[in-house]
């Protein structure tokens, strides 16, 4: 398994700008199932066109791949187990980003037969 971490200035948790008290960076992890509804499983190649097409280009200062096996109920409340991607994204926060990873999101969710794709954001520091 290939992990590759990046680090964004000083991380500590709630962390805020003392003039906006907004955090000056948030974490965003999302994660990706690769197991189509119907079909064959999303492949290596697939994933990664769509990270060089999709996520890379719209966040260049750089994001974090891991690969990860989760499990979820589905709509039907059937217990499905899947291989998934999970990204990490460290960013400040803007209107302009929130969008990106919200249309990141919907793509994935069409192009792949997907459900969802979870989206976890939490303010991690400033610099």
């Amino acid at each position: 398994m290939l992990v590759l971490l990046a680090v964004v200035g000083p991380l500590s948790a709630g962390c805020q700008s003392a003039a906006t008290r907004e955090p000056s960076l948030v974490k965003t992890e999302l994660y990706f199932g690769l197991s189509r509804s119907s079909g064959p499983d999303v492949t290596e190649r697939e994933w990664r066109e769509f990270v060089d097409t999709r996520i890379a280009p719209q966040f260049p200062s750089g994001l974090t791949i891991i690969d990860a096996a989760g499990q979820h109920l589905s709509k039907a409340r059937a217990l499905v187990r899947e291989r998934s991607k999970l990204v990490i994204l460290v960013y400040p926060p803007t209107a302009e980003a929130d969008a990106a990873i919200d249309a990141i999101r919907r793509d994935y969710v069409r192009r792949f037969e997907q459900e969802a794709v979870l989206r976890v954001t939490v303010p991690v520091g400033g610099r």
